[in-house]
């Protein structure tokens, strides 16, 4: 009997140890086969270069400031016009597609007005920068036609040979040098986004000729081709139907007989349209009428580039209307951020090369994941994955993990909100 029991005991004892083996055998697999995932603000050695190493290949920077424009009227698609230098000598745009033109250091836009302050954002960075070639208004534009609200002008070998604005004619328009003709040896034209340009060169002078769209506008800018001398420009209109002209309190009145003198601003007009010319200092006005028609003569001297613009309107216009806005800059920003374009170039990422190049050993792996979503929505991320650097990790190592907020930075300044894991082991 006591036998019995002894074995009974024994049976028991034998079951005791053989679980305990087995319970040490199980915390043995977890404790030293499992991988401990450490997520935590700080890296590991390894960590913190991967994480600088990122920073480095896939951040750039843009500068970002506003140029300000104030003014009391109330009007769409104004042409502002405002001296731009690009000192940094960095590509450059302007935010949000808005359309500009520059030549040399001038430039133009088409800004709205309601009675408040506006502005645009100027963007400088290394990246390249491209505009749509969308035309705005210009109905008709080819070498020798280019139509704009009630515009239409002409042109013979890329000079100025006819205008006509509502019904009104401006004919037999003819351009000199010194005392001779303007014969173009070379005449070009280029449509731009919101003007239709052109080129008309000789030996002493460069003609340009730019009608600016949603506005009956035209922008001349004429330069020196010879350094060391300088010449007289000439130009001549024939205008029907003109009864009065303004200058300045000085110069003013009907036209009915012939009148010269030197301004920068001459208004010709009649009850039904104006036209209107703003020209550098010191050029010689003259004027005749005869019968219906006033010829006009000005002449301008071309020892630097001068820029001179025609408008045709109301005849309520005033000089003061063509400039009737004041302009400011603001600070400029620096704004840094992840490079999208190089996120989404499979070959500048591959994890063989990166891995190479950041210094990473064999012996050691990383992952570097980004997401356009937040830290808490596990199920977003997955759907919401921008870019992926390296496999997950399966391993029996230490795995060392972090995460932090950061943007995708365009080249347009504007920036997206995700968040970018870095696992090490």
């Amino acid at each position: 009997m006591k036998r019995g029991l002894d074995k009974k005991g024994l049976n028991q004892i034998d079951w005791v140890i053989s679980l305990a083996i087995f319970l040490l055998y199980i915390a043995w697999f977890f404790i030293f086969l499992k991988p401990q995932i450490q997520i935590s603000s700080y890296l590991s050695p390894l960590g913190y270069d991967v994480k600088e190493s990122f920073k480095n290949d896939f951040y750039y920077s843009i500068d970002k400031y506003p140029i300000f424009f104030a003014s009391s009227k109330i009007q769409n698609d104004t042409p502002i016009f405002f001296d731009f230098n690009n000192k940094t000598g960095k590509n450059f745009d302007i935010s949000g597609g808005k359309d500009y033109f520059l030549y040399k250091n001038r430039m133009l836009a088409l800004q709205n007005f309601n009675n408040d302050t506006t502005y645009l954002w100027v963007v400088e960075s290394d990246k390249t920068y491209t505009h749509t070639n969308k035309k705005l208004d210009l109905i008709k534009f080819n070498d020798t036609i280019t139509t704009s609200k009630g515009l239409l002008a002409r042109f013979n070998n890329s000079l100025l040979n006819h205008l006509s604005y509502n019904n009104n004619n401006i004919a037999d328009i003819e351009f000199g040098i010194n005392s001779y003709g303007f014969t173009p040896q070379t005449s070009n034209f280029t449509e731009y986004i919101i003007l239709s340009e052109y080129k008309a060169k000789t030996q002493p002078i460069t003609l340009f000729t730019r009608v600016i769209a949603k506005n009956s506008l035209i922008w001349f800018s004429a330069e020196k081709n010879d350094v060391d001398a300088a010449n007289n420009l000439l130009m001549k209109y024939s205008v029907y139907g003109v009864t009065n002209y303004f200058s300045d309190n000085s110069h003013y009145g009907n036209i009915s007989s012939c009148e010269s003198y030197q301004n920068d601003f001459l208004k010709v007009y009649n009850q039904r349209f104006s036209m209107s010319f703003i020209l550098p200092q010191n050029t010689s006005i003259s004027f005749c009428k005869n019968s219906t028609v006033t010829r006009l003569n000005i002449t301008m001297r071309i020892n630097t580039q001068k820029d001179f613009f025609l408008i045709l309107d109301t005849p309520l216009f005033k000089e003061e209307n063509f400039t009737d806005y004041s302009i400011y800059s603001g600070v400029k920003q620096n704004i840094a951020g992840l490079d999208y374009s190089i996120l989404s170039n499979e070959t500048y990422t591959t994890y063989k090369t990166k891995k190479t190049e950041w210094g990473v050993s064999n012996d050691n792996n990383f992952q570097i994941i980004v997401w356009n979503s937040s830290l808490n929505n596990l199920l977003m991320r997955e759907n919401n994955t921008v870019f992926i650097l390296g496999d997950a990790p399966l391993t029996t190592r230490d795995v060392y993990s972090t995460e932090y907020r950061d943007f995708i930075l365009n080249e347009n300044g504007e920036t997206s909100e995700v968040t970018v894991s870095v696992k090490t082991w």
